[in-house]
């Protein structure tokens, strides 16, 4: 979806002048439109697989079996749950990984059509900047779903700040970051 929102913006300005900052601009668009659309879509599997993590009754031992306890348990509504934690991270993780990316790779590109040396680079950095930005998010949408699992709140980023405020109280900063590098060591090895 990036590409496709991307190139389109490019073809309908091909004839004028593309300057850098309006090829970072459109970079960041496209990279912005495709993340809400992931945020969106995935939110039910997060859901799903922080069940099947935190499960310790056996009731989630499947994707099938966690599917229908969820839906028996708790109705539809439940998948939607954290949905905005979800998509605040979602679009700001795609967003950054996707348009550094994309800038990297072109910054040190080398030769026409594929060079494996600036893609390499560009998807390594954007691995980490992706990571650095959005892994205080991930530990807050996880703490609010564990903690909150079969439970819809409709004041949920109420409770996202005060989940925020208790991390920061109890463990400063670096609670933000615990756990880290096995999720910057998956990201790197994704991207």
């Amino acid at each position: 979806l990036y590409d496709i929102i991307n190139q389109s913006i490019n073809y309908s300005f091909q004839g004028s002048e593309a300057t850098g900052r309006g090829m970072f601009l459109s970079k960041l668009f496209s990279a912005f439109t495709a993340s809400v659309v992931a945020g969106v879509t995935s939110n039910p599997w997060v859901i799903i697989k922080v069940r099947m993590i935190a499960d310790k009754s056996g009731d989630y031992q499947t994707l099938r079996q966690s599917f229908k306890n969820i839906r028996n348990k708790d109705g539809y509504r439940e998948f939607l749950k954290g949905t905005t934690i979800s998509m605040v991270r979602g679009v700001i993780l795609s967003t950054v990984e996707l348009t550094a990316y994309d800038t990297f790779k072109t910054m040190f590109k080398t030769k026409e059509g594929l060079d494996l040396r600036a893609s390499f680079i560009g998807s390594t950095i954007a691995s980490l900047i992706g990571a650095l930005v959005s892994y205080p998010l991930d530990i807050l949408r996880t703490l609010y779903l564990v903690e909150n699992s079969g439970l819809f709140e409709k004041k949920g980023m109420r409770r996202i700040f005060k989940i925020m405020g208790s991390v920061h109280e109890n463990r400063g900063i670096k609670g933000f970051y615990q756990g880290f590098m096995p999720y910057l060591s998956k990201s790197l090895i994704y991207g």
